[in-house]
């Protein structure tokens, strides 16, 4: 026997069924929106030793891109996702000296697309920064109100333009590390003596900030075979 509550209708089962994961989404908990991104001022320019330590250094709203960027080879050089400076606009700026020529290519084919087309604005510089590097800027405009998940998700659509590449920035020659420690031509460094300061020699004699990047910078110089 039916109670007045229940019915064997399976459309009106089927609509309280809907009405209530509707309510479950509703009470789930919002993640931070932009005005509540507290603003990280350490990580321009910055060669990170791990993705830990990249993570600690990016803001929450593109975190996620910059890490998946990290992840393919790609070399940010900054980021900034916070309200601080009242422009509104997101950005994540890549190294273009050290992309791939493929991701050279869809740096300028990005930089070239219909204004509108796109979750935000690539622009690619004409000349170098004064760090010596040519800057490409992923730009994702935001109000103060979007959640910092959708922020890194529009982001995060132009940041996976950019596929696997080797990574290349981060081995570092014992040579060039004796130049930027200061020593002579005539002065011995060895990579015993920087082993004792975290650097670590991969395949190919370069040197690398971690174990980490050792072993990616050789799973990714594999993949580009």
């Amino acid at each position: 026997m039916q109670t007045p509550e229940q019915s064997s209708d399976p459309t009106d089962q089927f609509s309280r069924s809907a009405k209530l994961a509707a309510e479950l989404v509703e009470v789930q908990p919002a993640g931070p929106t932009m005005t509540e991104v507290e603003a990280i001022h350490e990580s321009r320019n910055q060669t990170p030793e791990s993705r830990e330590q990249l993570a600690d250094l990016v803001e929450l709203p593109v975190r996620g891109s910059v890490l998946g960027l990290y992840d393919r080879g790609v070399q940010t050089m900054e980021a900034d996702a916070n309200p601080e400076s009242g422009r509104g606009v997101a950005t994540i700026v890549i190294n273009f000296n050290t992309l791939s020529p493929a991701n050279q290519a869809a740096a300028r084919e990005l930089a070239a697309a219909e204004p509108g087309s796109l979750p935000g604005t690539v622009v690619l510089a004409s000349e170098p920064t004064v760090d010596g590097y040519i800057p490409v800027e992923i730009q994702v405009p935001f109000q103060p109100l979007d959640e910092a998940s959708a922020v890194d998700v529009r982001a995060g659509q132009l940041a996976r333009r950019f596929v696997e590449q080797p990574m290349t920035w981060a081995g570092v020659s014992l040579d060039k590390l004796k130049a930027d420690y200061g020593y002579g031509p005539d002065e011995e460094l060895t990579v015993e003596d920087l082993a004792g300061e975290g650097w670590v020699q991969g395949d190919g004699g370069l040197l690398y900030r971690s174990q980490e990047q050792a072993e990616q910078s050789l799973r990714l110089a594999k993949t580009a075979e």
